[in-house]
């Protein structure tokens, strides 16, 4: 297990987890959880180790992951901008999907639902995530441009056109 000052680079939250243990935050509760106190601090230190050793991929597996139906961080953006920085398209790209895919998700979720029980969802909601996901589709087409290759530019354009017209993603 790592220590505090050796991260593996291979599993971002293992590393996070083995700083924590390391550093006496990790406890357990009477009913069995396991609990870490100053998640958050480790995060944001274990993210930059990450990013200075260039430890790309563990980052992009894990952030993928995460929930960005409505929000970006500055973990996706700086994790963003070193990709584009390396000209690593095939990594960008693949952080991107997992943004898209969960906002695509919601967006058509959401234009599924106001299809079958009209009145449903607030237009507003529906408008936010229809404006979410093309802003997002905006951005990785915009990356595609720069690093990226033609034929994901046209994809890209192609969900915009469909979005923009209102059909499903």
């Amino acid at each position: 297990m790592p220590d505090q000052s050796s991260p593996s680079f291979l599993k971002f939250q293992a590393d996070i987890e083995a700083y924590l243990a390391a550093q006496g935050q990790r406890k357990r509760t009477k009913d069995g959880f396991i609990i870490f106190h100053g998640y958050d601090d480790a995060l944001r230190l274990m993210f930059d180790r990450y990013l200075e050793h260039e430890a790309f991929e563990p980052l992009v597996s894990h952030f993928r992951a995460w929930n960005w139906e409505h929000s970006y961080n500055d973990y996706l953006l700086r994790l963003t901008d070193a990709l584009l920085e390396r000209r690593d398209w095939p990594l960008l790209k693949r952080l991107w999907s997992g943004v898209i895919s969960k906002r695509r998700k919601l967006y058509n979720d959401i234009r599924k639902l106001e299809r079958e029980s009209p009145g449903t969802i607030p237009s507003s909601s529906a408008q936010a995530s229809r404006d979410e996901l093309l802003e997002s589709l905006e951005r990785i087409k915009a990356y595609s441009g720069a690093i990226g290759t033609a034929e994901d530019w046209d994809s890209y354009e192609l969900m915009i056109s469909k979005v923009r017209s209102g059909r499903m993603a």
